[in-house]
Formats: C-alpha cells, structure tokens, sequence
C-alpha cells in the first residue's frame, strides 16, 4: 500500500511540476468543474433519499443547486482577484456560471419535476446568486485595483529613499 502512495505521489508532482493544490483552483474550469461536482454529487444524494421514500422536498433540489452557483462564485471572484489578465479570467468565469447555472436547472427540473417558476421563491434565490456573483466580481476587481495603487506607491517610497541614501 506504500509503494502505492509514494507511485502514486511521485507521478502526481512528475506531471504537475510547480503546481499545488490552491494553485490549480485558481483556473476557472477547475472550480467549475469541482463545483458542478459537488451540486451534482448533492441532487443524487437527495435523489437517492427520495428514491429509498424518505420524504425529501422538491425544492431541495433547487436549494443545492444555488448552494452550489454560490460556491463557485466566492471562489471565482476570489481567485479573480489574483489573476494577471482580470477581463479573460472574468470572460471565461462568467461564461462557465452561466453554463452551470442552466444545467443545474436543467437536472433541478428533472429531479425535482418542477420547474423553477412552481419552486415559489427559489426563482428570487437564483437571481440572487446572479446578482451576488456580479457583486462579488466587481468587489475583486475594486480590491486589485486599490491593492495595485498601494504597491506602485510602496515601489515609489521605496525608489525616492534609495535615491536619498545614495546622495
């Protein structure tokens, strides 16, 4: 079983040289695709509980799909943040929440045999992830541009005392 581990390790930093765990989670597809894991692993689960008769609301379904949206959201606008070129980061984030958001719909829907406008207010719930991914991004893009103005103003402080010193 050791041997298993240290092959298994050793293969994993061969082909992935200088890359650790955070760092790869900072490509969009990546928490797409961890995100869109983790709804769907969450709508089978409830899936599999309706299906063993247990009693599960309808509207779970569209509660962890939203769960999910949020998920990605926070961390896509976080990691954002730190991303050289913001515009094509955001280009490829925005269009992978929508995506995401239209299949989780899609399986919410069929899960659930209700469409979002019979799930009450979970259409509200939607539009507020939308709304809040929307916010999120523009919060990132405030804070790299504040924490870009400080650095070029350290730089300059920096920059005038060497000069002072070398006089």
């Amino acid at each position: 079983m050791q041997r298993f581990f240290k092959f298994y390790l050793s293969s994993y930093f061969i082909f992935n040289k200088n890359k650790n765990m955070i760092s790869k989670l900072k490509n969009p597809i990546t928490q797409a695709i961890v995100t869109f894991s983790i709804g769907i692993v969450l709508m089978l689960i409830l899936w599999g509980i309706s299906a063993n008769g247990s009693s599960v609301s309808p509207r779970s379904f569209w509660l962890s799909s939203a769960f999910s949206l949020l998920l990605y959201a926070f961390f896509s606008a976080v990691s954002s943040a730190s991303a050289k070129n913001i515009f094509k980061y955001w280009a490829v984030a925005i269009i992978l929440f929508l995506v995401m958001m239209f299949s989780f719909s899609g399986l919410a829907t069929y899960l659930s045999q209700m469409y979002i406008t019979e799930a009450k207010s979970y259409w509200r719930i939607y539009a507020t992830v939308g709304i809040a991914y929307g916010i999120f991004l523009v919060i990132a893009f405030l804070m790299k541009n504040v924490l870009g103005i400080m650095r070029t103003k350290v730089e300059r402080r920096e920059y005038e005392n060497k000069e002072n010193i070398l006089k």
